[in-house]
């Protein structure tokens, strides 16, 4: 975490996960662990758990276990964040 975390700030951002995703030591790493790292986008918004746009370390080590797996856990887990902003949506919808 705290090499991806280029500016020291405690927290990363998508543009951070973005550039050193490309490091292929990193790649890897999470591919060693059966994460995903060809969406660099969805990755990111599957560990921001809370959508402020920036991941802190126990959202990042929190959300790499729950997607570490087989490639089905983190298409289940895109699903899941896709409905929820759905439903989100949904919601803004008809409570306007």
């Amino acid at each position: 975490f705290y090499e991806l975390d280029v500016d020291e700030s405690g927290e990363i951002c998508v543009e951070e996960l973005d550039f050193l995703l490309k490091d292929p030591v990193l790649s890897r790493y999470l591919t060693s662990i059966d994460i995903d790292t060809d969406n660099a986008s969805m990755l990111f918004n599957l560990l921001d758990r809370d959508d402020s746009g920036l991941v802190n370390i126990d959202e990042f080590c929190e959300g790499c276990l729950r997607l570490k797996g087989e490639a089905k856990s983190f298409d289940i887990h895109c699903m899941i964040y896709q409905n929820e902003r759905l439903m989100h949506k949904l919601e803004d919808t008809f409570n306007s």
